[in-house]
């Protein structure tokens, strides 16, 4: 990973994203072109440091969809759950990103990047997944993960927050109707703050029966996106590119990515 970073320390970060889809674009030229299923290719720095970027820009997407979702909690309960659940997809999105791996969907390519002898290589391979499932599902297994509580999958019988989005996106009759009303700052942020103040040992349980539970989504896509900023701020020590975009600007009033460590059972 600090490979990816590498190119980045030395440049201008405050304009450092490139044009939108450039990882997809730059994969998918390098994509196998011969009908093969499965290949190793060899992938340039400068296509291997858009893993970094793209990582960093799906975070702060996850930042901003849990901005929305707390603001139009009392608003829209359907579109507050499915923003929020959407925030920890783009979290665990992310780490994948950071681990190498990417998803070129409408090809039908997983994709893994590792470096190998110093130089980075790309195993290609021909698989129609469910994008997110699979990405939680990489860095689930992660060795670096598999212990994070926040980062694994629950045993059967318990739900994954996807369900929420899956019983909002798909089910008939929700009969959720919204409440709109102006945008209250003040509001976000106090809720962010009661919200950061939450000590959790591990996600919280979902049932459908208590669909939608908004502010389970919303606790666990906090703790999500405070875990991919500690991670990468402990992992890079330091680095041009993250130290400019780890507090986005258009958050900075609404949170300050704090987290009080859990000392016993949930206090929700």
């Amino acid at each position: 990973m600090k490979l990816m970073f590498a190119p980045w320390q030395n440049a201008a970060a405050a304009n450092a994203f490139p044009n939108i889809s450039a990882l997809t674009d730059a994969l998918q030229k390098h994509a196998p072109q011969d009908g093969s299923k499965e290949a190793n290719i060899n992938i340039e720095p400068r296509v291997a440091k858009y893993f970094a970027t793209a990582a960093i820009e799906i975070w702060q997407r996850a930042v901003q969809s849990l901005l929305i979702s707390i603001a139009v909690t009392d608003e829209s309960k359907l579109w507050s759950s499915v923003s929020g659940y959407y925030a920890s997809h783009y979290t665990f999105r992310g780490l994948a990103h950071l681990l190498g791996y990417y998803q070129l969907f409408r090809k039908g390519w997983i994709i893994h990047l590792y470096v190998d002898g110093g130089r980075f290589v790309a195993t290609y391979k021909k698989k129609r997944v469910r994008e997110h499932d699979w990405y939680r599902g990489v860095v689930a297994s992660d060795r670096q993960f598999r212990a994070e509580p926040f980062f694994t999958n629950p045993p059967p019988p318990a739900l994954l927050d996807v369900a929420h989005r899956d019983r909002a996106n798909y089910s008939d009759h929700l009969s959720l109707n919204p409440h709109i009303r102006s945008v209250n700052k003040a509001a976000i942020r106090a809720r962010l703050q009661r919200i950061s103040h939450i000590e959790v040992q591990a996600p919280e349980a979902f049932t459908l029966d208590k669909f939608p539970d908004v502010e389970a989504v919303q606790i666990n896509a906090y703790q999500r996106i405070v875990r991919f900023r500690q991670y990468l701020d402990q992992t890079l020590d330091t680095n041009r590119l993250w130290n400019v975009h780890r507090t986005p600007g258009w958050a900075k009033e609404f949170t300050d990515f704090q987290l009080i460590e859990a000392r016993g059972a949930t206090q929700r």
